[in-house]
């Protein structure tokens, strides 16, 4: 494994969630954390990133307690024994914001073994926004209101994402990757179904496994022609629920307290 000069362009034709290829080490929540933020906040991803006179990148990562660091790296990013890239890249492996931002990442916390033993798509989030993260646990909440709080999410802007079960057993038939995860890029209603639509961060491999034989490949692109395996593939709401152990929204609106609980409560019941 080598390090040679990346070519390429930090930025080609805007950011988007499509731009994120995970590489060879388990950083999936970082990876899926920086797609769902490009996603719903682009404008984030182009603030992280700073090219110097000197050709190198200064890059902005927020602590946990939202302050703000500045990392330098270079350009030289590793490669495979057959050239290929060995970390995260861009889809279009011109585009190198991807690449660049896991090294500064990997130079925070020391290493790319480090940000490779796994991760909270949440924390990764709030890494590129400063913002905190709000997760929650799927099973402890009822469909509905997992619904509603993924779509009003998506709705207002929030960047949100998934992970999978530790259990590989639940996964071995619909294509989706236990301990795995996932951002989440929006909701829809069809036919009176609603649906989540989510993009794995491999930029490939899919849910296949829609019971009943429901459609799971997207238009995401809008060309009118489903995208085939891009990563990008839709859920029932109850398939996501099921089949999803937490999930992470950036950003999140305040929670109410005890007093417009209770107020809710007996509005509701008047």
């Amino acid at each position: 494994m080598s390090a040679r000069p990346a070519a390429g362009q930090l930025f080609q034709n805007g950011v988007g969630p499509k731009d994120v290829q995970q590489g060879a080490i388990g950083d999936c929540y970082l990876c899926a954390g920086l797609s769902s933020v490009a996603h719903a906040n682009p404008q984030a991803i182009r603030d992280a990133i700073t090219t110097r006179p000197d050709g190198t990148y200064d890059v902005r990562i927020f602590d946990a307690t939202g302050k703000p660091h500045t990392v330098n790296v270079d350009g030289d990013l590793y490669r495979r024994e057959d050239g290929g890239p060995r970390y995260a890249r861009g889809t279009d492996e011109k585009e190198l914001w991807p690449a660049i931002y896991e090294k500064a990442y990997a130079k925070a916390r020391h290493s790319y073994e480090v940000i490779g033993r796994g991760g909270v798509a949440g924390w990764a989030m709030q890494s590129i926004t400063g913002k905190p993260s709000d997760r929650v646990a799927n099973a402890s909440v009822s469909a509905d209101a997992l619904w509603n709080r993924v779509h009003g999410a998506t709705e207002a802007g929030r960047p949100v994402a998934a992970d999978t079960h530790g259990q590989e057993k639940k996964y071995q038939t619909n294509g989706l990757v236990a301990s795995h995860a996932y951002s989440v890029l929006g909701t829809q209603i069809e036919d009176g179904q609603r649906y989540v639509t989510l993009r794995n961060p491999w930029a490939s491999t899919e849910y296949t496994g829609g019971a009943g034989g429901y459609q799971t490949d997207v238009d995401f692109d809008g060309d009118g022609k489903l995208d085939g395996n891009d990563g990008v593939f839709r859920m029932k709401l109850e398939d996501f629920h099921r089949l999803f152990e937490h999930t992470d929204v950036n950003d999140p609106p305040p929670r109410p307290g005890l007093f417009d609980r209770v107020w809710g409560l007996f509005r509701s019941a008047s």
